[in-house]
C-alpha cells in the first residue's frame, strides 16, 4: 500500500483514462469529482515531498482511498448497469457563449503574439485579435460589448506602450523584456494594465456573455507567458492573490453553470498567475483546449456518429494530464484559493451527476 501512494501521479494517470472510458456521461461526472479528489492528493504530495508530517501524508492518502473508490464505484456502475443509458449518452454539452469562428484575422492576430519578435510587432497582432472580436460583435448586433473591448485592448496596448517606453530607443525585443530596466513600482503598474486588460478580454464570467465568448482566451495566456511572468514577476506576485480569487471564483461559476471549456481556461490562466515556471506549459494547454473545445462546439452537438464520440471522448485526458502540474504550481503560490478551486469543481461535478437528465452531460 505504501508503494502506492508514493506512485501517486501513475495512479492518478491510471484513473483519469479510467474517468474517460466510462461510457455514460452521468457517471463520467461521478468519476470526475473522485478524479479532483486524487488530483488533490497528488498536487498535495508533490508540494509537500518527504519532508510532510504524517498528518499531511494521512489526509493526501485519505483523499486518494476516497476518489479512487469513487471512481471505480463510477465506472462499474456504468459499465454493467448504465449500458442503455450509453446508448443515448454522446451528449450535447451546456450552451456555451458564442466564440468568434477560426476567422483569419484572430489567427494571424494570435500568431504574431505568441511568436512575433518585437514589442510592436506583438501589439499589432492584439490589433488584429481585437478586430476579430469587434467583427464578432458588430455581426451580433451588441455594440455595448464594444466598450469592454475598447477597456480591455486599450489596458493591454497602454502596457506595450509604456513597457517600450521604460525600455528606450533601443529595446522592445522580445528577448531584452527579461533584463528590462523595470522598477518595482512599474512592474505594478504595468500589471494591473495587463491583469485588468487580460481579465476582461478572455471571456470568464462575469463577461461570459460577451459575443466573442472565450475566444481571446489564448491572447490572455501568451501575455502572462510572454510579457508579465519574464517582465514583471514582482508585479505578479503583487496582485497574484486578487487574480487568483478572481479566477478560481470564475472557474467555479463556469463548472456551476456547466460551462466546460471556460473551467479549462480559467484553471489554466489561474496556474499561469501562480507565477510558478514548472506549471507554465500545463497551463497553456489548458487553456488552448478550452478555446479549442469551445470552437467545435458544432461537433460535439450530434455531428459526429457514436462511435466517433467514444473516441474524441480521450480528448478529456489532455485537461486531465494537464491539470496536475497546473494545480500543483497554484498550490505553490495560493493553498486556500486553489484548494477552494478544486473544491468548487467538485461540487459542479457531484451536482451534474445528481442534476435531472444528467445523461445530457459534462464534457463530450
Amino acid at each position: 500500500m505504501d508503494a502506492l501512494f508514493e506512485r501517486l501521479d501513475w495512479l492518478y494517470a491510471g484513473l483519469a483514462v479510467l474517468v474517460v472510458l466510462i461510457p455514460v456521461a452521468r457517471f463520467r461526472a461521478l468519476g470526475a469529482a473522485g478524479l479532483s479528489l486524487v488530483l488533490l492528493a497528488a498536487a498535495s504530495d508533490r508540494i509537500g515531498g518527504a519532508s510532510s508530517g504524517t498528518t499531511f501524508a494521512t489526509v493526501n492518502e485519505v483523499l486518494t482511498v476516497l476518489g479512487g473508490l469513487v471512481v471505480v464505484a463510477a465506472a462499474v456502475v456504468a459499465m454493467t448497469g448504465g449500458r442503455r443509458a450509453s446508448e443515448t449518452s454522446s451528449g450535447p454539452v451546456v450552451s456555451q457563449s458564442p466564440v468568434p469562428s477560426f476567422q483569419p484575422l484572430l489567427l494571424i492576430g494570435l500568431a504574431l503574439a505568441a511568436a512575433a519578435p518585437h514589442l510592436l510587432l506583438v501589439e499589432l497582432g492584439i490589433v488584429l485579435v481585437l478586430v476579430a472580436a469587434a467583427r464578432a460583435a458588430l455581426a451580433s448586433r451588441r455594440f455595448r460589448w464594444l466598450v469592454l473591448l475598447v477597456i480591455g485592448g486599450g489596458a493591454l496596448g497602454a502596457t506595450l506602450v509604456l513597457a517600450v517606453t521604460i525600455l528606450g530607443p533601443t529595446g522592445g525585443r522580445m528577448s531584452a523584456l527579461r533584463d528590462g530596466p523595470f522598477s518595482p513600482a512599474a512592474e505594478r503598474l504595468l500589471v494591473l494594465l495587463l491583469g485588468t486588460g487580460t481579465l476582461l478580454l478572455a471571456g470568464l464570467p462575469p463577461v461570459h456573455r460577451a459575443p466573442w465568448g472565450i475566444g481571446l482566451a489564448p491572447l490572455a495566456a501568451i501575455m502572462m507567458g510572454r510579457v508579465a511572468l519574464p517582465a514583471f514577476p514582482g508585479g505578479v506576485i503583487e496582485w497574484q492573490p486578487l487574480a487568483m480569487l478572481l479566477l478560481a471564483g470564475a472557474g467555479v461559476w463556469a463548472a456551476l453553470t456547466r460551462r466546460w471549456p471556460a473551467l479549462a481556461v480559467a484553471a489554466g490562466l489561474t496556474s499561469l498567475w501562480s507565477g510558478v515556471p514548472s506549471g507554465v506549459l500545463a497551463a497553456q494547454l489548458l487553456v488552448i483546449w478550452g478555446w479549442l473545445l469551445a470552437n467545435s462546439a458544432g461537433l460535439r452537438r450530434g455531428a459526429l456518429p457514436n462511435a466517433a464520440d467514444r473516441w474524441t471522448r480521450f480528448a478529456l485526458l489532455v485537461p486531465a494530464l494537464a491539470a496536475l502540474p497546473a494545480l500543483e504550481a497554484g498550490l505553490g503560490a495560493q493553498v486556500v484559493l486553489s484548494v477552494a478551486f478544486v473544491a468548487g469543481t467538485i461540487i459542479a461535478f457531484a451536482v451534474e451527476f445528481l442534476r435531472p437528465g444528467g445523461d445530457q452531460a459534462p464534457l463530450y
